[in-house]
């Protein structure tokens, strides 16, 4: 881990470091946050040289979109790993999200493409939790072992839903909204997901407050 003294401006998130850092809220670049040694884990050893009673925990997914020549021209594809914070000390979740935490590294890293948009009938009653269900293992099927918390890990899934959409089961998958199933044969399947919202994205691990502060 790398101790940031100053402020990296980017759109969401989080700061690394190592020593008796500072705690401000930072944001980085998924460019510039270091690899936990231990990828498996939030492990504490990534803490040790902060003191003996330093802990790490999980704070959550980050996901963000990237430009990756795949199969189809028409493919969006998306990049996730989790991220692990060094004595965190709580989150904000107003534009741009930060984190307060000693050091942040990066575990359980992941990229291919995002399903698309998809026009098939919904099996079930249009209920947020059975489109939490089908948006999870079959919209994103392929995306299970990413989706699965590292070791000793939880909070907030990667992928949510909600039945509110009108068409159909809407999955969320950071800024990302695809249609997993229509409620109706009347949708017609669109090439993929939704432009109007594709950004980099945060899903934390920790509760849907506008910020979080404790332990």
């Amino acid at each position: 881990m790398v101790c940031l003294w100053d402020r990296i401006v980017f759109p969401l998130l989080l700061f690394a470091g190592f020593g008796l850092c500072q705690q401000e809220p930072v944001q980085i670049d998924p460019d510039s946050i270091e690899r936990c040694a231990v990828q498996d884990k939030c492990d504490d050893g990534e803490c040790i040289n902060l003191g003996e009673n330093s802990t790490a925990r999980g704070a959550g997914f980050y996901q963000y979109t990237i430009d990756e020549q795949g199969q189809y021209s028409n493919e969006t594809w998306g990049s996730q790993f989790y991220v692990c914070a060094c004595n965190w000390k709580g989150t904000t979740y107003s534009e741009p999200i930060t984190v307060e935490a000693d050091s942040v590294c990066g575990i359980h890293y992941f990229k291919m493409p995002l399903p698309e948009f998809s026009s098939e009938l919904c099996p079930s009653d249009k209920d947020d939790m059975n489109c939490l269900d089908y948006c999870a293992n079959v919209t994103f099927a392929t995306w299970k072992e990413a989706n699965t918390f590292p070791e000793g890990t939880g909070g907030v899934g990667a992928v949510s839903a909600t039945a509110d959409n009108p068409d159909g089961c809407e999955c969320n998958w950071g800024e990302v909204n695809i249609l997993g199933c229509a409620f109706t044969d009347k949708i017609v399947a669109s090439s993929g997901p939704t432009q109007a919202v594709i950004t980099s994205g945060l899903l934390l691990a920790l509760a849907a407050f506008a910020v979080v502060i404790g332990v």
